[in-house]
């Protein structure tokens, strides 16, 4: 919601609006815990020896709550969410990176997962994202190697019972991986910004087929 009060509102209530999230998290950890704002609408809390999985889980359950409350901007009730991702120093960190790009994924994985929802990082969540990063390299090539092609489906005038157009749908045979489908491809050429090429691809093909 970050980027849409920032657009709405203007950048003064985007500020004032990320002031009263990290008063909403500051209050709802303890005095040894640290918030910090890593950019954006992203924020780290650093949360020292609180126990076991559950109370860290609890926890993240508090400040779901609190930052699901509604926001006054300029006269402007404004409701958001937020996306939690977890990991534990029991992990065997080397390097504050690590850490958070390990929160990072799982934060991630609860984005995906729906509006207001906590995830635990877990090892097979990094070889995950190795896997999507790969598939988004292989994306790029496909469209630059002529890998994707078209297969066009009849809709059909059910007064006449003629064909009345045909529908469009993209194909993507990988050297590798053989048919990727589209369920797969589709979301990620749309969180990697690859949409927008994927669209024109369709487009030209289609048009000159």
């Amino acid at each position: 919601r970050f980027k849409l009060i920032n657009d709405t509102l203007g950048h003064s209530a985007g500020d004032r609006f990320l002031t009263q999230v990290a008063k909403r998290i500051q209050a709802q950890v303890r005095p040894c815990d640290t918030v910090g704002r890593l950019g954006g609408d992203e924020f780290a809390v650093l949360v020292d020896n609180l126990g076991d999985e559950s109370a860290l889980l609890a926890m993240a359950e508090r400040l779901q709550q609190v930052l699901a409350k509604p926001y006054a901007l300029d006269g402007t009730e404004v409701t958001s969410s937020a996306s939690i991702g977890i990991t534990f120093s029991s992990v065997g960190y080397e390097t504050p990176g690590d850490v958070l790009r390990d929160a990072d994924i799982a934060m991630y994985r609860a984005k995906a997962a729906g509006r207001a929802r906590t995830a635990l990082f877990d090892a097979s969540l990094r070889a995950q994202l190795a896997s999507q990063v790969n598939l988004e390299r292989d994306l790029r090539r496909a469209l630059e190697q002529q890998q994707l092609s078209l297969a066009f489906q009849p809709i059909y005038d059910l007064g006449s019972g003629r064909v009345d157009s045909f529908e469009a749908l993209v194909r993507w045979q990988h050297p590798e991986r053989g048919a990727v489908p589209p369920s797969t491809f589709i979301p990620l050429a749309e969180e990697s910004a690859l949409i927008g090429q994927l669209t024109e691809w369709v487009l030209r093909h289609a048009c000159a087929q």
